[in-house]
């Protein structure tokens, strides 16, 4: 069944990102042309009004391009957590708790596919980045290509930090599912308890981990071995927040 959960999901992503995925490429052959069109400006009239047009849509485009830059890998985050909400405490929950389906499928699908998408974003990101940098798009990808396989950063570095990575992102997919779950317990203030409930674990956990780090540097401890005690006190964060999820969830129609 974890499967089926995977595949509706993976039909959802590429449904509502595709478009989105496949505009921002586009904003970036744009802005690729008009790169050539500068090269070139030189020989226009300053002050007529097809230069002026030219640097006014240059200037939007550029500025699109750059917010979604920005913001694309963290509107895959957001939407995965408002999709978990949706599937799981809103009307279509009433559906989707009938399904054959533990909550652990379930928070493993949301959690599979976030990841898929987060990657994918990523991926997107730096092609619209070659893209961007046109000639100098082979220069980019041997320069990343060379630092990914430097040996000035030892293996065991470069692991400990995907797997840093790793649980800092499925810790905050859990925390947004589990605001989620809290604040539709209520009938009212979802979004200031919504609010304060983030506000609240994220000054917890960014406590925690200065904590933890000031505890290691003082113990002389490396850098692998802070960010692996970072890493446990995640990962103990993420059990606790995943026992309450499917204790919610268990309990949902009871709440309701």
């Amino acid at each position: 069944m974890l499967g089926k959960l995977l595949k509706h999901e993976m039909i959802y992503l590429v449904k509502t990102f595709s478009p989105l995925y496949i505009v921002y490429l586009i904003l970036a052959g744009v802005i690729c042309v008009l790169n050539l069109f500068n090269a070139d400006s030189s020989d226009m009239d300053n002050f007529s009004s097809g230069f002026i047009t030219l640097v006014v849509f240059a200037g939007i485009v550029r500025i699109a391009y750059g917010i979604l830059t920005g913001i694309l890998a963290l509107l895959t985050m957001i939407d995965n957590i408002r999709r978990f909400k949706n599937n799981m405490f809103t009307d279509e929950g009433y559906l989707t708790n009938t399904l054959p389906v533990t909550a652990t499928e379930h928070i493993v699908a949301k959690l599979t596919a976030g990841i898929i998408n987060y990657l994918a974003s990523i991926a997107v990101i730096l092609l619209g980045l070659f893209i961007v940098s046109g000639d100098n798009a082979s220069y980019l990808a041997k320069g990343i290509w060379e630092k990914i396989v430097s040996d000035d950063i030892p293996l065991s570095d470069k692991l400990t930090g995907l797997l840093l990575g790793f649980m800092i992102y499925v810790s905050i997919q859990l925390l947004g599912y589990l605001i989620s779950a809290l604040s539709n317990m209520v009938n009212s203030c979802k979004g200031l308890l919504s609010f304060g409930l983030g506000f609240i674990s994220v000054i917890f956990a960014m406590i925690m981990s200065a904590r933890i780090t000031a505890f290691t540097l003082d113990k002389n401890m490396s850098g692998v071995q802070t960010a692996l005690c970072v890493c446990a006190f995640l990962l103990i964060c993420c059990i606790g927040m995943y026992l309450l999820i499917v204790n919610i969830i268990k309990r949902h129609l009871n709440l309701q």
